[in-house]
């Protein structure tokens, strides 16, 4: 199994990346180079972590809001590994200790596009590998043997409007998960921020 962690460089990506590798995944972490807020860590820290534990792991540079470096991301995957099976859509970006008046408008737009744009850039790069693979589902009963996983981890918008969103159709085609399926499939002390 090869696992796409991004916003990996700390905190739940972390956590998520390093179980993934414990139970035997080949793991790319992605994450922006720094933190704009200076929060430490790094992709290529993850990525050391996890094979100074004995798994497979590799670090990458990737700005999820940025068309180019997600294609060249998962480009790099499937050089790699020839094949990508789980992308766990975690990276985001908050601003912290300021109100709504204080946040100036470009470090909204930032967020936003971390947010927003990345998940959907991340699976529009991943989607047609895990079509190409002929990978079945993951769902609530967890992963059916060769699975390919999107996973969202803000997705209410799934919940409330699928046929908007563009979930109803990859997940009545089997492509789809959120961080509490994962859980269920990788359940060793992996914490999700959200449940169904």
């Amino acid at each position: 199994m090869v696992a796409i962690v991004t916003g990996g460089s700390r905190g739940l990506g972390r956590a998520i990346a390093k179980e993934f590798a414990a139970e035997g995944a080949k793991v790319v972490v992605s994450a922006r180079r720094a933190s704009p807020t200076g929060l430490p860590g790094t992709a290529a820290e993850t990525a050391h972590q996890i094979r100074a534990a004995g798994g497979e792991a590799m670090g990458l540079r990737c700005d999820v809001s940025n068309e180019e470096q997600v294609m060249a991301m998962a480009g790099q995957t499937i050089d790699l590994y020839g094949q990508v099976d789980v992308l766990v859509n975690n990276a985001g970006m908050m601003v912290l200790g300021k109100t709504l008046l204080e946040i100036q408008p470009a470090e909204w737009n930032q967020s936003v596009a971390a947010d927003l744009r990345g998940p959907c850039l991340a699976c529009r790069a991943v989607l047609p590998a895990g079509w190409s693979q002929g990978r079945s589902s993951a769902g609530p009963g967890g992963f059916s043997g060769r699975a390919t996983a999107i996973s969202f981890s803000a997705r209410s918008g799934c919940r409330t409007r699928p046929r908007r969103t563009g979930c109803g159709r990859w997940g009545r085609s089997g492509l789809w998960g959120s961080p509490a399926e994962l859980g269920r499939a990788f359940p060793r002390g992996l914490v999700c921020p959200a449940t169904p």
